[in-house]
């Protein structure tokens, strides 16, 4: 758009000239012109220079919009069939547009969990915020907030506490529509990766099978 803009304001220029060049300085007209006056079919040098430094200049920072993406993840955990599991949401952001709040929510089949709830975690109360949700295991809508312009740092921003319910043995908990926004007001676009609660049996050493270790949780790209 603004490469067109500039080639349509030097074309008036050229237009004006042509106009002028038909007139001495006193306003009278000239004689005609024995040869036309040539346009010539391509910008000068130093603006095709300037178009293709404008194009790498946008690559190179969509290239970085990529690398720089904000991300919410839900971790894994395994529990007894039947039990209550505890996971992390983190908050994985840019440092150069951090959000000041948050919002997303979790979404789970209406017969996968028979509870959850969702607490406070050290980001948010360093930054002054609190969570507050509404809604039920099957949609269950999380605002991060606070009376201050605060910025959000990298970390666990909310403890989640998921109950199985009875002979179900995974459940996956998603997060839909996350979204976010600086301190000046402006969108920030959020991505996110969801978790899973996954039934374990107590083996006769007191140990979960399979092992914590052994489970891919949430986490960003």
């Amino acid at each position: 758009m603004f490469v067109k803009a500039c080639n349509l304001y030097r074309y008036r220029l050229e237009m004006a000239y042509i106009a002028a060049c038909q007139f001495d300085l006193p306003g009278k007209l000239r004689e005609p012109r024995s040869e036309p006056i040539r346009i010539p079919p391509t910008p000068p040098a130093p603006l095709r220079r300037w178009k293709s430094s404008y194009c790498l200049l946008l690559l190179a920072f969509l290239i970085h919009g990529l690398n720089a993406q904000t991300c919410l993840s839900l971790s894994t955990a395994a529990v007894a069939p039947g039990g209550t599991a505890s996971l992390d949401l983190s908050l994985n952001s840019s440092s150069e547009m951090p959000p000041a709040s948050l919002q997303w929510t979790f979404q789970s089949p209406s017969s996968s969990l028979s509870s959850l709830t969702v607490d406070n975690a050290p980001a948010t109360t360093a930054a002054g915020k609190t969570v507050i949700c509404t809604g039920n295991t099957t949609a269950y809508t999380c605002l991060v907030v606070g009376a201050n312009a605060k910025t959000i740092a990298n970390g666990v921003i909310a403890k989640v506490t998921a109950s199985l319910s009875p002979d179900v043995t995974t459940a996956v908990i998603r997060i839909s529509n996350p979204l976010g926004a600086s301190a000046a007001g402006y969108f920030i676009p959020i991505f996110s990766e969801n978790g899973n609660v996954i039934t374990a049996n107590e083996s006769a050493d007191g140990k979960l099978r399979p092992p914590l270790r052994g489970i891919v949780g949430g986490r960003c790209r």
